[in-house]
């Protein structure tokens, strides 16, 4: 707690929920690439998947879903190449333990 009993930044955003953002990149003469993007607070993580199974993975693992919404985001993603997700939680430390790359966002 900073003083005054007010919290301290780090504590208000450490569990704050985010937007997820799922493409599926398709490149010439090559498999899909799936990019996964979250964007909390004033933070966007960003990991690239060249495969659906990792992709399954991270969606149960770090994004927190069940087994069936990950099964139907895939599903969706596969039809359409773009899925947005809102009320992700998102906690910093297992984004980047994941892999993922930390972008500032300015919005």
């Amino acid at each position: 707690m900073a003083s005054g009993n007010r919290p301290e930044r780090r504590d208000i955003y450490a569990n704050m929920a985010g937007t997820l953002h799922l493409f599926r990149r398709n490149l010439s003469g090559s498999s899909p690439v799936y990019q996964a993007n979250i964007t909390e607070v004033s933070n966007t993580f960003v990991k690239l998947f060249e495969k659906e199974d990792g992709l399954e993975e991270f969606l149960i693992a770090i994004a927190g879903l069940d087994d069936a919404v990950a099964e139907s985001v895939l599903h969706d993603l596969g039809q359409t190449g773009n899925v947005v997700l809102e009320g992700v939680p998102l906690k910093e430390s297992a984004a980047m333990a994941a892999g993922m790359i930390a972008v500032k966002s300015e919005f």
